[in-house]
């Protein structure tokens, strides 16, 4: 079924009503969302609420029935899913039934993987041929023993040859898809690898992407400054140390984020957050157990929210300390 026009009529309604300033989405859909297949991990990643049992919340896989429900409800609107937050999405053994649905009603689908994808070859050929649009691949080191400082208890040896067989796999179907991102956090215990990460990438035929590391997700997040933030100058880092202020985001938050006018959050287990910085579900503004995506969209919770973030972003606690709205609101000043 083509949705071009109905999408096309949606997103124009959106950025009408974000340019009005107005924060009643009534007969609107999000133009994106966000879903998690699982908030299980096989990693104990010390700045990942999941790796630190900081979630706030129970682990789920989510239910092959919920994820058809939804997108089966906002395929005439939603052309875009991202496929993962608080958990490695490939330990939900429905994923590829996941990318496939959503593939059938020309959603494109975006999932991050700590490398589990590479476990099985089988698994790695689904990559391929699922309909998976974009993949991001974590490699925060080019040998075992760095790789394991961050990600810890996680395999490293099936991570590389994984990525070069997929690029084979891609080859041999012909296909330039998916598109694959291979990502490292930027650290100090790793910055010494830049160059052969890269060069792992580039053998993969995969895009490189250095990422800045994000402090704020766990409680003794700020007390590990010194140990995980990197030194070298051409590396990102999103927080600054002074004497006066302490470790503070490099840019402080604005007055604006299209997230919450944009796209939500779905949890594994149903429930809804406004954005998946919302580290610790301490906002749930919904639940699919007994409501619609529409009815969460533009239901009371979520319309008070973007009002509050509308007249004040300092005064929601969730937004007040977040060092992504700050990078956000810095690159809209720059346009």
């Amino acid at each position: 079924m083509d949705y071009q026009q109905t999408r096309h009529l949606n997103n124009e309604r959106l950025r009408a009503l974000m340019s009005s300033g107005a924060t009643d989405f009534r007969g609107t859909y999000p133009m994106a969302l966000n879903l998690e297949p699982s908030s299980h991990c096989n990693a104990r990643c010390p700045l990942c609420p999941t790796g630190a049992d900081e979630l706030g919340r129970g682990q789920n896989h989510m239910k092959l029935e919920l994820f058809r429900g939804i997108v089966d409800e906002v395929a005439p609107y939603v052309s875009k899913m991202t496929l993962y937050n608080y958990g490695e999405p490939f330990l939900n053994p429905s994923i590829f039934d996941m990318i496939a649905h959503a593939d059938a009603h020309d959603i494109t689908t975006k999932i991050s993987t700590n490398g589990t994808a590479f476990y099985r070859d089988s698994w790695i050929e689904s990559l391929v041929t699922s309909g998976l649009d974009e993949l991001i691949v974590s490699l925060d080191g080019a040998d075992a023993e760095t790789f394991n400082q961050y990600r810890v208890g996680l395999p490293f040896d099936p991570i590389i040859p994984g990525l070069y067989l997929l690029r084979d796999f891609k080859k041999r179907y012909n296909s330039a898809t998916p598109n694959v991102h291979v990502q490292m956090l930027a650290m100090r215990h790793n910055q010494h690898q830049l160059e052969d990460i890269r060069a792992i990438a580039a053998r993969a035929e995969a895009h490189f992407i250095v990422k800045s590391i994000n402090l704020g997700m766990v409680s003794n997040g700020f007390d590990l400054f010194d140990e995980y933030m990197p030194t070298q100058p051409d590396m990102p880092r999103r927080y600054e140390q002074s004497a006066d202020r302490g470790i503070v985001p490099k840019v402080q938050v604005g007055h604006y984020c299209p997230i919450v006018w944009t796209s939500m959050m779905i949890n594994a287990d149903g429930t809804v957050n406004p954005c998946c910085y919302d580290y610790h579900s301490d906002w749930v503004i919904g639940n699919l157990a007994h409501e619609t995506v529409g009815d969460i969209w533009s239901g009371e919770t979520f319309t008070a929210l973007r009002q509050q973030i509308h007249d004040d972003i300092t005064q929601t606690p969730i937004c007040r300390t977040c060092s992504v709205a700050a990078l956000i609101a810095e690159q809209r000043e720059r346009v």
